[in-house]
C-alpha cells in the first residue's frame, strides 16, 4: 500500500527517518498543489506497474501463476454441495 508522508518538518534527518519507514514519498509543507498531484499520480502509476509485474510474465506477456491463483477462485466458485464426487 503506497503511503505519502506529508509533514511540516523539512529537516533532512526527518526526511531520511520518514523514508526509512518505507513510505513511498515524503512531501514537506508548504507544498505546491500541482507538484503534490503529480507525486500522487506517480505513486498510483507505480502501483499499477507493480501489480502488472506481479501478474504478467515478463518474457511472454501472458498471465502468470500469481494472476491465476488470485483470479481463479473469484471467477470459478464450486457449489458448496460438491464435497463428494462430481455428479451430472
Amino acid at each position: 500500500m503506497p503511503i505519502i508522508f506529508l509533514s511540516a518538518s523539512a529537516t533532512i534527518n526527518d526526511k531520511i527517518l520518514g523514508l526509512k519507514q518505507n513510505v513511498t514519498d515524503y512531501i514537506t509543507k508548504p507544498f505546491n498543489t500541482a507538484e503534490f498531484l503529480a507525486r500522487v499520480a506517480n505513486v498510483l502509476r507505480m502501483g499499477d506497474c507493480y501489480r502488472r509485474m506481479l501478474t504478467v510474465d515478463e518474457l511472454t506477456g501472458l498471465h502468470n501463476y500469481n494472476f491465476f491463483a488470485r483470479e481463479f477462485p473469484l471467477r470459478f466458485q464450486l457449489p458448496s454441495d460438491t464435497a463428494g464426487p462430481c455428479r451430472l
